[in-house]
Parts: structure tokens; C-alpha cells; sequence
């Protein structure tokens, strides 16, 4: 799951639980908003858009106005925990490794 939390100075925010083996995240055709579930260091961009044929995909920039969004190059690498705008062209599973 993906949060877009507006917040008006710096926060926290702590999630606490178990931490399963790998998560299955169900993208549907469109945009989809998925949170980074996983502690890989090296899962980028152009790995999502292989496994589940991403069109596009946007992350969090603060100085882009008025959405705050920028377009993820295939080399940047996803963030443990960040929120991802990702527009797929068909319904697919997005199977994540945690570790």
C-alpha cells in the first residue's frame, strides 16, 4: 500500500509488524500508488518496469509544484518505505522480494 501524506513540517512516520518473506502487490490497469516494501539496496526503477511492464513511473520530488512528482529514471533505485505512482497497461502481480 502507498500513502501520499501532506504534512506541514518534518514527521514520522513508523509502521510496526512482522516482515513477510515477499509481498505480492496487485497492480490494475492505469496508475497505481504502491509503497517499496522490501530492504533490497539495489532494486531499481528499470527491475519494476521488467517485471511488471511499466509504462511510467513517478516518485516524490519536493520542489516539483504542484504534485510534487518527477519521473523515475531506469536507473534510480526504489526506497524502503517511499510511495511510487506506477501506470501499468494490463492488471499484473507485482511480486516483491524483502530482502
Amino acid at each position: 500500500m502507498g500513502l501520499w501524506v501532506n504534512v506541514t513540517e518534518d514527521s514520522n512516520l513508523t509502521v510496526a509488524g512482522i516482515v513477510p518473506l515477499s509481498t505480492t502487490i496487485y497492480l490494475q490497469t492505469g496508475w497505481n500508488l504502491v509503497g517499496f516494501p522490501s530492504f533490497q539496496q539495489d532494486y531499481t526503477v528499470g527491475n519494476l518496469k521488467v517485471a511488471v511492464t511499466a509504462e511510467r513511473i513517478e516518485g516524490f520530488e519536493a520542489s516539483a509544484q504542484p504534485y510534487f512528482l518527477r519521473l523515475m529514471l531506469d536507473e534510480d533505485s526504489l526506497q524502503t518505505g517511499f510511495g511510487y505512482w506506477v501506470r501499468v497497461e494490463a492488471d499484473v502481480d507485482w511480486i516483491v522480494e524483502v530482502s
